[in-house]
């Protein structure tokens, strides 16, 4: 329905734009989630080629990056460019100072991978100097160490350290977007994907609200943020030009 679409599409802009940007203390957790750019499979089943996987092993184990197998077919070439479409939704949560509260602040940024230079930029924005920082074990965040008590689990083996190190808050936030990926808007675009993790990062805040409580906090945002921008006129052809905030 139009008037749903643009009432919602609203919406998120306010979430968007009247964003907390508090900077984060204490213990914090940070994770990265890939988002848009899924293969389709089309009706026929098209199984690897057991000459590309060994290839694929032997380069591995050289230490060489594995040949790009050709695609064999028009699908699969498709697919090999969806994955341009491809982003990485960072989370940085702070955790409640009451244990057993989960996380009590929900930050976001996009970016187009998740590597050092990303993870530096969101991080010394959105976190003060010499918090707590907890992590997996992906390199890209090993030089925040320099800045911040960094410390990682490594997933490969565990989900939390015997000392309690783990990001399960970064990852409950993921679980319950990409269900809404999947089975409510089955798939997001770059576009929007900012409007939409914004939104589930108020959720997440608000959680503990009072129906009313969200109700008259999402009403304070919406009396602060003037006229729609993005979404006013768009089905007469207004629309936002291009990602919004995407870190590269």
């Amino acid at each position: 329905d139009k008037t749903a679409t643009a009432f919602t599409g609203k919406l998120r802009e306010v979430l968007v734009r009247q964003r907390d940007q508090e900077i984060l203390q204490g213990v914090i957790e940070i994770d990265g989630g890939h988002f848009c750019g899924k293969p389709r499979h089309g009706r026929i089943r098209i199984k690897a080629n057991p000459k590309d996987v060994a290839a694929s092993i032997q380069a591995k184990l050289r230490g060489e990056k594995p040949p790009r197998r050709k695609a064999r077919s028009r699908a699969e070439a498709r697919n090999w460019a969806r994955r341009k479409l491809r982003r990485i939704i960072m989370v940085i949560r702070e955790q409640h100072p009451i244990k057993g509260l989960g996380a009590s602040k929900t930050r976001i940024a996009i970016g187009y991978t998740e590597n050092s230079r990303v993870a530096e930029r969101v991080v010394k924005e959105m976190v003060k100097p010499g918090s707590l920082i907890m992590t997996d074990e992906n390199s890209a965040y090993t030089p925040l160490a320099c800045w911040y008590d960094h410390k990682c689990v490594e997933h490969a083996k565990e989900f939390s350290t015997d000392d309690g190190v783990n990001e399960n808050q970064a990852e409950s936030f993921f679980s319950r977007l990409r269900r809404a990926e999947y089975g409510t808007y089955h798939g997001m675009r770059p576009k929007y994907l900012f409007d939409y993790a914004q939104e589930f990062a108020w959720r997440e805040d608000v959680r503990r609200f009072t129906e009313g409580e969200k109700v008259a906090d999402l009403f304070r945002r919406i009396f602060s943020n003037g006229l729609s921008r993005w979404w006013r006129g768009y089905w007469q052809g207004h629309h936002r030009s291009g990602e919004y905030a995407v870190i590269s």
